[in-house]
């Protein structure tokens, strides 16, 4: 009976904190997240933006809701918004298609580093669209 009882134990112990991690990784949990950066992209506040692109691009293509915001903040002024916008819709990979036209015009970005990243957000959306691209030296393409 007590090896019953340890083994029933035991299991529980095992399935009850696999279930929370199961429904903290649950959709709706995504789907609100990324609501809620999409609203940060439509302020100012340069740190804001920057934190919703990395967040947005570490939800993946679970983040594709906000390849429209994602793509009005690869023209925004800061570079560094740039480079991280074209980060978070590499990260989302061809759910972020609709981002391949924006992202060939910054490939003449005075930034390097927005031009670097941009060239590899493409290379991750769509292998195919680099064959186009404008070469320009140090972007390995």
């Amino acid at each position: 009976m007590f090896k019953r009882l340890h083994a029933i134990l035991a299991t529980a112990l095992l399935v009850i904190p696999l279930a929370g991690l199961l429904v903290g990784c649950g959709g709706g949990t995504k789907k609100a997240d990324v609501s809620a950066q999409i609203q940060t992209h439509k302020g100012t506040d340069k740190d804001a933006k920057i934190t919703a692109c990395t967040e947005l691009g570490e939800l993946k293509a679970a983040a594709a809701a906000a390849v429209p915001e994602l793509i009005e903040c690869l023209k925004d002024t800061d570079p560094d918004v740039r480079r991280l916008a074209a980060y978070a819709l590499g990260e989302m990979g061809p759910a972020a298609i609709a981002a391949v036209p924006a992202l060939k015009g910054l490939l003449s970005d005075d930034s390097m580093q927005v031009v670097q990243q941009t060239a590899n957000s493409l290379r991750s959306i769509d292998p195919k669209s680099m064959d186009s691209a404008p070469a320009r030296p140090g972007t390995g393409n």
